[in-house]
């Protein structure tokens, strides 16, 4: 899969916005409503990677189960993961950006005092 495929793939979602608050290489996916991430796309050691919330059960269990899949880099370690998205099958890739996409959707953005 190469980068643009997969930003598109976590573009596709309606609400979902691009940010870029960091590095250019840094790609970060959110809701345009609530503002909280879902997505993040980066080359870590050569290799294309999405950062992707999840369930910690899941987490444990995907980090076990698939050599692509590490804790998330630079994120939470319980709720995170990190995905190489040539090493892990693109079926369950699309999957996990899909939960990632659906976890967050409902997360209410915090309203500032006045």
């Amino acid at each position: 899969m190469t980068r643009p495929e997969l930003e598109a793939l976590c573009a596709g979602f309606p609400d979902a916005e691009i940010y870029r608050p960091f590095r250019e290489d840094i790609t970060i996916f959110r809701h345009a409503d609530n503002g909280k991430w879902f997505a993040f796309t980066v080359v870590l050691e050569d290799k294309l990677s999405v950062n992707l919330k999840t369930d910690p059960a899941d987490g444990v269990f995907l980090r076990e189960a698939y050599e692509g899949i590490r804790p998330g880099w630079h994120m939470n370690k319980t709720h995170w993961i990190t995905a190489e998205a040539n090493a892990v099958p693109k079926s369950l890739l699309e999957t996990l950006i899909r939960n990632s996409y659906e976890s967050t959707r409902t997360i209410r953005k915090k309203e500032t005092s006045r």
